[in-house]
């Protein structure tokens, strides 16, 4: 049966605070919409699990299990996947219980207890007792063994002097003991020691409600390290875990260092505060802050900490232009194979690797840049007629151009520094793009793995770009303005009026004759481009249409309307409307080529799958994105689709057949209405063939010289070869002579025995 999986994700994204983790062996997962990429550090490989929407990310002290936290409901219900890292492996899924949602998930060093924290009002903390046998069935069972609940009631904060309601953001398990952990958040600091089912509150008193507490980690038993909400961190420090509750001295605080200082830091910065510590190496602990990773040791005076080492993220080959500074979103730490690792994911959506490497009386980072893609977001995508390319615009201002066929091989990546914000996708051959700007859009041929300008239109207020399907015509949407370029002697040959509003989408048809066209202002034109009349027009001022999807002969329509509905028209004549059931807004639609399958993205990050003609149950959903989709496009083939979304990041789909490494096997065609479904085996599907008619010097220079390079490598195999036989024969030879040598010495030795015998007879 076919079915739709995904193929490829293109970047990460920085939706949450807990978006990447450290795995063993040199493995890294990150965030990208629905799916959870897990990528290999060394040969770059990646796999994915599939979910509703991912709201947390854990990976135990020991690195042998991960926790993810799943939003499955549109009401906010989450539930808890528990996961083996050698190797992936689903261990238990927890559904909601009594207490609420959940929003957190801490392991002990043993993995044998699993802390689960849920929502407010009360924030609840429950423990299950785990057992687990690493085997190749992994054996998992769960038991309740307590309950406390954190939060009771609202406190008086004497700074302000208002009552205020603590939150709880953050739990962990201290990593050498096993029973204490400790709970951080708004106007609170908690620790608790777990005696056999019973939960005691140990609480450090120092003011607690004039803080926030992003996040924390632990230098020992004693020892509780907690950061701020503002640039400095607090310690604790007390030899008998016991009489914390009775500390009434101001804790350390120290300011860390960093080279702009203000009086107030803005919300951004909570999100660039992290701080971790191992066991492995102490005594030193890393905080991350803006751009800088620093390391900070215990020192005896005060402010009883110090800074040894401070790391500032360089720019990546990528990236040679002196873009602003990275800033560090999320940090993670893991010990893997005796090595110790930090994990960096960057609000430009990058990922570093520091390897530690620790001496006597030092420690030193070794940085690598992981992976990237296009920071910030991805502003336009565009598809090659009849080729495999896949053309991306980021917020970075740089366009990238690669196959997604050959290995995901990069053709082009080039820097533009004119603030592009549309890419169009090329023309049949692979020559042409286009970049629009503000006030302006450029021509670009692609010729030697390069992009040459070889000419600039100067136009206003450019909204959208369509290249026409040969790739000789290029319509610009400029508000409610049409406006028809050639790309062969650069002139305006029309200008088409008609809408009052803006224009979501243009669509060629009809061998580039017919542009077709929607509006926010309920209005679909056809318009015919070398008369440049309208041939048609559909006025239903009611509703604002979203995007459009035309057959082929331009004979039927598809719309997406603000009323959550689905339109077709059959020559400008209402045939159908199909509601979108549950309450879904489409953003964006697409048709496969052979007119079967529908496509349409939601604002909420769901793709949904229709069969032609639409009938009750013929769709399926499909999780992609967190936010609304913008685009959906379906390759020359029909084989893959490509969507993006207000994220940096690309998931590319691929109608498989039995695809067996695929994660989204439960998005099956079967079940769909099969007779709107082509079922064939993969040998007898054919192929859309594209022969290139025009073939440039370059390329022929080019195929000429690695048909010399492979005749080279050719020459020297047999040469290679033909030596090697030489010597294996010489050493045959000379084992042969030797072994003659001592048959002729034991048959002459034969001879003389036998002669001596019989004259010793006679």
């Amino acid at each position: 049966m076919r079915k739709l999986s995904l193929h490829r994700v293109y970047g990460c994204s920085t939706a949450h605070r807990n978006s990447i983790i450290g795995l063993p062996d040199n493995r890294v997962a990150c965030l990208a919409g629905s799916y959870l990429v897990i990528l290999d550090c060394l040969t770059n490989e990646q796999r994915y699990l599939s979910f509703s929407a991912i709201e947390f990310l854990y990976i135990s002290s020991s690195g042998l299990l991960m926790g993810v936290i799943d939003r499955f409901t549109h009401n906010g219900d989450t539930r808890i996947h528990i996961y083996s890292t050698k190797p992936i492996d689903l261990l238990c899924v927890i559904e909601p219980d009594r207490f609420g949602s959940f929003i957190g998930i801490t392991i002990n060093k043993n993995d044998n207890l699993l802390m689960i924290l849920h929502n407010e009002p009360a924030y609840m903390i429950t423990i299950q007792e785990m057992q687990i046998e690493f085997d190749e069935q992994h054996r998992f069972d769960m038991t309740d063994l307590a309950s406390v609940r954190v939060v009771h009631g609202s406190v008086f904060n004497r700074m302000i002097k208002k009552e205020i309601t603590p939150h709880v953001a953050f739990v962990s398990f201290c990593p050498y003991s096993l029973n204490l952990f400790c709970a951080t958040g708004s106007a609170l600091f908690k620790l608790y020691e777990i005696d056999n089912q019973n939960v005691n509150q140990q609480t450090v008193h120092f003011r607690a409600e004039f803080y926030i507490f992003t996040c924390h980690c632990w230098l020992d038993v004693n020892n509780p390290i907690e950061m701020l909400k503002d640039d400095l961190f607090t310690g604790t420090s007390n030899t008998n875990i016991n009489s914390l509750s009775m500390i009434n001295e101001k804790p350390s605080k120290i300011h860390l260092d960093s080279p702009s200082k203000s009086n107030q830091i803005s919300e951004d910065i909570v999100l660039y505060l992290d701080i971790c510590a191992s066991k492995e190496i102490l005594p030193y602990f890393i905080v991350s802050f803006r751009e800088y990773i620093l390391v900070f040791t215990p020192i005896t005076v005060e402010p009883f900490f110090q800074i040894i080492a401070r790391y500032c993220l360089q720019k990546i080959k990528e990236h040679q232009i002196d873009f602003e500074t990275h800033n560090i979103h999320k940090m993670s730490y893991i010990f893997d194979n005796n090595f110790s690792f930090i994990y960096l994911l960057t609000d430009r959506n990058q990922i570093f690797r520091y390897k530690i490497n620790q001496s006597n009386n030092n420690i030193e980072l070794d940085e690598k840049h992981i992976y990237g893609f296009q920071a910030y977001k991805i502003l336009s995508i565009g598809l090659c007629a009849h080729k495999s390319w896949l053309i991306t615009l980021g917020g970075d201002n740089s366009i990238k151009i690669f196959d997604y066929k050959d290995n995901n091989r990069e053709i082009i990546s080039k820097y533009i520094p004119d603030n592009a914000c549309i890419a169009t996708g090329s023309d049949p051959y692979g020559f042409h793009i286009c970049l629009a700007m503000n006030n302006c859009f450029q021509l670009y041929l692609i010729t030697h793995y390069e992009l040459r300008m070889i000419h600039q239109y100067e136009t206003r207020s450019i909204r959208d770009l369509e290249m026409s399907q040969s790739g000789h015509l290029i319509a610009v949407i400029t508000n409610n303005i049409i406006k028809i370029y050639s790309t062969i002697h650069f002139n305006l040959i029309s200008q088409l009026r008609g809408h009052v509003g803006k224009i979501k989408q243009v669509h060629w048809c009809r061998n580039d004759s017919i542009l077709i066209s929607c509006g926010t202002d309920g209005m679909i034109y056809i318009f015919n481009i070398f008369t440049g009349m309208r041939e048609g027009e559909i006025i239903t001022k009611q509703y604002r249409y979203m995007g459009i999807a035309v057959t082929n002969d331009c004979n039927r329509i598809y719309a997406i309307t603000s009323n959550s509905s689905i339109k077709i028209f059959n020559n400008t004549n209402l045939e159908q409307e199909w509601p979108i059931e549950n309450g879904f807004i489409p953003s964006a639609i697409c048709l496969s080529k052979s007119e079967r399958l529908l496509y349409v993205g939601m604002t909420h990050g769901m793709i949904r799958v229709y069969t032609s003609p639409l009938k009750i149950d013929t769709y399926i959903d499909i999780p992609a994105h967190y936010s609304s989709i913008r685009r959906l496009l379906v390759s020359y083939d029909d084989e893959y689709l490509v969507s993006i979304a207000e994220s940096a990041y690309i998931l590319l789909f691929k109608q498989t057949i039995n695809n067996l490494n695929s994660v989204s096997s439960q998005y099956q065609f079967s079940q769909l209405s099969i007779e709107n479904v082509d079922i064939v085996n993969e040998q007898e599907r054919t192929q859309t063939i594209f022969e290139y008619i025009l073939v440039t010097k370059s390329e022929f220079d080019e195929r000429k010289i690695k048909i010399k390079e492979i005749q080279t490598r050719i020459n020297e195999f047999e040469a290679e070869n033909n030596l090697k036989l030489s010597s294996k024969q010489l050493a045959f030879s000379k084992h042969l002579n030797n072994y003659s040598n001592i048959v002729c010495v034991l048959s002459c030795s034969l001879t003389m025995s036998t002669f001596s015998i019989d004259n010793c007879e006679n």
